[in-house]
């Protein structure tokens, strides 16, 4: 009789009917959501759709707006494979997300202003990047 209650609180205690195990198992959701959400960077489509928008006739805004996909708009405001702000990131956040506020701007110091630089299709958070 004594190993059937040993079976039974053992089972109990493994259930996801136990309070603290289902408050393991969302604590543990929860920890694999932002795990997974702060690999994705900061790209915002909306801010790939209004670069499109501002500058329809450069080169720039032929690329794709996919994530993940290589050389797509995002690396116009984030590095080749994503993740944090470039130059011109960071001064586009700082400029209260308006693109025109910082066309006169070399974010990337490279001699060449922003609005140049996307004119021609180079990449103006990108130094190497040159018109």
């Amino acid at each position: 009789m004594k190993r059937i209650y040993e079976k039974s609180v053992i089972s109990r205690k493994l259930s996801l009917d136990h309070p603290g195990i289902r408050l393991m198992f969302a604590f543990c959701i929860a920890l694999v959501m932002v795990v997974a959400s702060s690999g994705m960077s900061h790209a915002v489509p909306s801010y790939a759709t209004s670069f499109k928008s501002t500058y329809p006739s450069s080169p720039l805004s032929s690329l794709s707006i996919v994530s993940g996909q290589p050389g797509n708009l995002c690396t116009v405001c984030h590095g080749p494979s994503g993740g944090s702000r470039n130059a011109y990131g960071s001064a586009y956040a700082n400029a209260g997300h308006n693109f025109k506020n910082i066309e006169s701007q070399d974010s990337d110091n490279d001699t060449f202003s922003n609005i140049i630089e996307i004119n021609a299709g180079t990449f103006p958070g990108n130094a190497a990047s040159k018109p």
